[in-house]
């Protein structure tokens, strides 16, 4: 996230076992990676920007490859959901 940008606010609700856990990881980093320990909202912050990352190298990615492979389905698949003609008539396609 670039520095300087005004940050939007977010109110965020999660069970009490989930908020338990993020503050295990996030003082487990105490000592380690951060002298002090890290605050919630950085914490978050962080995991936010790790996973969009994650997200635009590996699943975007995969994504585009499968949109590209699909083939355009057939025309009586698509044409009012009907791949049948009903009431013995060819019109109904």
């Amino acid at each position: 996230m670039p520095r300087g940008q005004p940050l939007l606010q977010f109110c965020l609700k999660m069970d009490e076992g989930t908020w338990n856990q993020i503050d295990k990881n996030r003082m487990s980093l105490v000592g380690v990676l951060h002298p002090q320990g890290i605050s919630r909202t950085d914490y978050l912050r962080n995991a936010v920007n790790a996973y969009n990352s994650y997200f635009e190298t590996q699943v975007v990615p995969r994504v585009k490859r499968v949109k590209e492979e699909i083939e355009e389905p057939l025309s009586f698949f698509i044409n009012d959901g009907l791949d049948v003609p009903y009431n013995n008539s060819s019109t109904n396609w």
